[in-house]
């Protein structure tokens, strides 16, 4: 199974990247807390990329992009 990890955007610590992958697999919300331009807009478009790629393999690779973000934790 794909997990969160830093890209070329994004470049995350260990810890936010266990934190993320722990959310995403208990299907919970993370709150992400920073000052504007510490990249929490980035990061959460990268976690719905990843939800996207879960989603597509859940389903076959079938499954195609609902709207909004993190359509997995609930919505």
């Amino acid at each position: 199974m794909a997990g969160f990890k830093s890209t070329e955007k994004y470049i995350a610590t260990r810890d936010l990247e266990v934190a993320v992958n722990a959310a995403v697999t208990l299907q919970r919300p993370l709150l992400v807390k920073g000052e504007p331009g510490t990249g929490k807009t980035v990061l959460a478009h990268g976690v719905d990329e990843l939800a996207i790629q879960l989603r597509g393999e859940a389903a076959g690779g079938a499954w195609r992009r609902g709207g909004g973000w993190f359509p997995f934790l609930g919505h």
